[in-house]
């Protein structure tokens, strides 16, 4: 199924699932980490989006980043399963400071196929269409 990956980190096994409540989980702790932060538009104060806040975690620090789509990965096949949390948000941090990097690679390449990259635009699916 899109959006599950199992992965390990510091020798344990967990499982991801990419979906709705993944999104939300990942989509509030990014906000929350710029709460407060305001950019100038058309002489406007306002709020960073979401995409402005990963662009801005990442050219931080890419590990914290990843850090937030593993804890969203857990809370998303939490949520879904009714099951309890594997392991305390702090140690997901703690293990990403050591993981190895195809695992961490793995994580981002799920994450963002199951948040919809790579995937055609409606557009462009009718234009391949239209030339078949």
């Amino acid at each position: 199924m899109r959006g599950k990956l199992e992965i390990k980190l510091g020798g344990e096994a967990y499982s991801l699932w990419f979906n709705n409540y993944a999104t939300i989980e990942y989509t509030k702790r990014i906000l929350a980490r710029f709460d407060g932060v305001t950019v100038k538009e058309k002489g406007k104060e306002r709020n960073l989006t979401l995409i402005e806040a990963v662009e801005k975690l990442n050219e931080e620090n890419e590990f914290i980043l990843l850090g937030e789509m593993i804890w969203a990965g857990i809370c998303g096949n939490k949520h879904a399963k009714d099951i309890p949390y594997p392991l305390e948000r702090q140690k997901v941090f703690e293990l990403v400071g050591v993981a190895d990097m195809e695992t961490l690679g793995e994580v981002s390449k799920a994450f963002f196929e199951a948040m919809g990259e790579g995937l055609e635009s409606e557009k462009t699916t009718k234009k391949k269409k239209s030339k078949n």
